[in-house]
């Protein structure tokens, strides 16, 4: 009677194995949704950065665009003062030629032709000449450095762009590397989500 008592009948055996491959089946879905949970979780998150580091590096590309836009004017408006600044520099070496002469031309006369030029009123237009070169040639001179001045001005400014365009050019090489490592994650996370299920659909 005791050892009747000691033993299962093919039933209860039936319904205990039954039981525990039910409770064990449930306990491995569990695992294998919360593992697939984690995996959607991280790939969601991979696409959301990948997507992310897609817009900014689009919007590095348009602020690169500006930047360069804005250096290339910048760069044309330094050449134009450059040529400014050459044509005032010219002008005032001109004026100071042209008094040269009419210095050599005064001093080269003799006494009389010096006495003839007061009488006919060539030395005063001689004088006048020179104060009016000089003072055309002073005026050049200070506007070509007022000019060099905007010149500097403006390879400051185009300095301060190529920093700029440094940090741009830095930024999307790092938004590139960010978004393709997030790519290649996600398509892993996906990858495993999809063998999971493929597997577990088999009854593996």
């Amino acid at each position: 009677q005791q050892a009747k008592k000691g033993r299962f009948t093919p039933k209860q055996k039936k319904a205990m194995l039954l039981t525990g491959g039910f409770l064990a089946a449930l306990f491995c879905g569990f695992l294998i949704s919360g593992y697939l949970h984690d995996r959607e979780q991280l790939a969601e998150n991979s696409k959301v950065q990948a997507t992310q580091m897609e817009q900014k590096q689009k919007a590095l590309s348009e602020q690169e665009k500006e930047l360069k836009d804005q250096r290339e004017h910048l760069a044309q408006e330094k050449k134009e003062l450059e040529a400014k600044q050459q044509e005032l520099q010219n002008k005032a070496e001109r004026m100071n030629g042209r008094n040269e002469q009419l210095a050599d031309e005064g001093s080269s006369k003799s006494m009389l032709g010096t006495l003839v030029d007061k009488v006919t009123g060539k030395e005063k237009e001689r004088t006048a000449a020179t104060q009016q070169n000089a003072a055309q040639g002073a005026k050049a001179s200070a506007d070509a450095d007022s000019v060099k001045q905007s010149i500097a001005d403006a390879q400051t400014m185009i300095n301060e762009v190529d920093a700029k365009l440094d940090d741009v050019g830095a930024m999307k090489q790092q938004a590139v590397k960010v978004k393709d490592a997030a790519s290649s994650a996600y398509a892993e996370h996906a990858g495993t989500i999809q063998t999971v299920l493929h597997y577990a659909g088999e009854g593996v």
